[in-house]
Formats: C-alpha cells, structure tokens, sequence
C-alpha cells in the first residue's frame, strides 16, 4: 500500500511514514494482499497501537513503525495520509545500486 501525501500533524507524521517512497506491507500477524485486508485492519485498532512494517524503496528496507489510528486529530481520515491501491500503484523494483533489501527492526 503506497503512501502518496501525508497531512501535517496527523498519525502517519508521528510514525514518520515518508510519502512517495513508503509502502504499508503488513503487520507481524497479517500480510495485506489485498487493501480490504489493510482497511479493515486499521479499523481494527482505531485508537490503539498498530505495529506495520512499511517498505522504502530509497533504502530498499524494511522497518517497523508504530502508527495509533485516530478520528480525534483535526484532518481527515484515521491515518492522515493517502494511500493508493491498483496496478499503478505496486512496489518498485530494486535499483541497480540496490542489491539486497535489508530489514532494520528497530528504526
């Protein structure tokens, strides 16, 4: 699930999501393979701590960050950020620079 904008303020900018280069994998519990998994997943933890493992295809790495999902900041949505679904919208491939993906689990 890439993310294409994020709001000032809002939960995606307290994870630190980064637009344009993040891309939402998953959970540790689920992998979203599709986006009816990733929607209903963060509607499951409105209000609560939701571990994700976001992919960056600068660093070609994978991290895991902590977003709250919440109706209670003042812009739209529980995330605060655009996201895309479709074709269009899947993870590129690795540079030729870019060899490995490296995990960072703790960043």
């Amino acid at each position: 699930i890439p993310i294409l904008s994020i709001d000032s303020s809002s939960p995606a900018e307290k994870a630190k999501l980064i637009s344009k280069t993040d891309y939402i994998l998953g959970t540790p519990i689920n992998a979203f393979t599709n986006f009816n998994i990733f929607r209903e997943t963060i509607s499951d933890y409105i209000d609560q701590p939701l571990p994700l493992y976001v992919y960056n295809a600068d660093q070609a790495s994978v991290r895991l960050v902590e977003i709250t999902p919440s109706s209670k900041w003042h812009g739209d949505g529980v995330l605060g950020c655009q996201v895309g679904d479709g074709y269009l919208h899947h993870i590129p491939s690795l540079t030729e620079q870019q060899s490995d993906i490296i995990f960072k689990p703790n960043s």
